[in-house]
This record gives structure tokens, sequence and C-alpha cells, in this order.
């Protein structure tokens, strides 16, 4: 029995399942794990190392999973760490020399992967036109039905036109913004002149 055994189930399938992935890779590049094996062994820097692990997250990233779809981030992520500590523990010799660019690469690899969605990276949004703001107002107005409401309206217009995009509003203090027993919306200014004021 070695500690090996005692390692749970559900981790001795997932690094199987890892091993699995590495090996279609292997196979999808027209080489066999003898042919890796000669070559990690006889890499006398880590270079061989650093660039197969990154060929095998690009691969990663554009393999098909289940239903054509790509690899989910917690798959490509788990896939490339298992892969990468079964390396590590069978080719021990540049350990310490490469930890630090694979690190690098897992983390560029992760970025990428929380950026796209279905395939594609994600578009950041529109600012909001006046037309937006008004559809929006008007959408208020038309359900108000409480007071609560008309100060929801009026705060989205404050937002705009005081700060100029609604993301702006984050940067306004809590302190900034209060809202009185009855009601009433109260906003402090404060007045910043800019470089081109001075």
């Amino acid at each position: 029995m070695s500690l090996q055994d005692l390692t749970p189930v559900d981790s001795q399938r997932v690094l199987k399942t890892a091993i699995n992935a590495f090996g279609r890779f292997v196979a999808s590049e027209g080489v066999s794990m003898d042919f890796i094996a000669a070559s990690l062994l006889g890499d006398p820097s880590g270079a061989v190392f650093v660039k197969l692990m990154d060929r095998f997250g690009v691969h990663l990233v554009f393999v098909e999973g289940r239903g054509g779809k790509p690899l989910a981030r917690n798959s490509v992520m788990s896939y490339y760490r298992h892969v990468k500590n079964w390396l590590f523990d069978t080719y021990p010799k540049h350990r310490a020399s490469i930890e630090k660019k694979l690190l690098k690469m897992a983390q560029t690899l992760e970025r990428h992967c929380l950026k796209r969605v279905e395939g594609g990276m994600i578009k950041k949004a529109l600012a909001c036109t006046k037309e937006d703001l008004r559809i929006l107002m008007d959408g208020l107005y038309f359900d108000a039905s409480s007071p609560k409401d008309y100060q929801d309206a009026a705060l989205l217009a404050l937002m705009w036109f005081a700060f100029g995009r609604a993301s702006d509003l984050g940067f306004v203090v809590k302190g900034n913004l209060s809202v009185s027993a009855d009601g009433v919306v109260f906003v402090r200014f404060i007045r910043v002149t800019t470089a081109e004021e001075k």
C-alpha cells in the first residue's frame, strides 16, 4: 500500500481523465508518449517542458467538449493543473526553474477562459445613451405605483445627467447620497478642478 492508494477515488478519477486528455492531445500532434518521455528526459534547460505545456494549454482552449462547445474554464484549468503536476512528479528535473513560467501560463490561460463566451470574446456593453435613459424613465413612470418608483426614476436621471454614465456613480461616496424620511434625495457635489482649468 502507498500514499497514492489513500487519495480519494474522485481525485484519482479526475487525474485519469486529465491524463487521458493529455494522451488525446499527444495523439493529435502525431507523436507518442515515448517520444514525449525521451524529449523531457533529454531536455537540459526545461524549455521542452514549457513548450509542451504551452501547446497543451492552447489545445485545451480550442478543443471541443460535449455538444461541440469549448471546454469549461474549470475543466481546462483542472486538466492543465493535473497534467502539469503529473509531469512534474514523473520528470522532476527542472521543477524549480520552470514552475514560475508555468504558473504565469496558467494565469494567462485562466484569464482567457474567463473572457470567452460561447467560443468568442466578451464584448463590452455600449455606453447608455439618452434614448436608453428615456426608455428606462418611461418604463419607471408608466409602472410607478409608489413614491419609491419615482425616487428610482429621479436617481436614474441624476446618475445620467450629473455623473455622465451610470457606471461613474460607483465612484460616489455613500456619504454624499442620502434620502430623507419623507423621500427627498440629497446629493452633495464636490467641485473638482481639472488640470486644464488650473
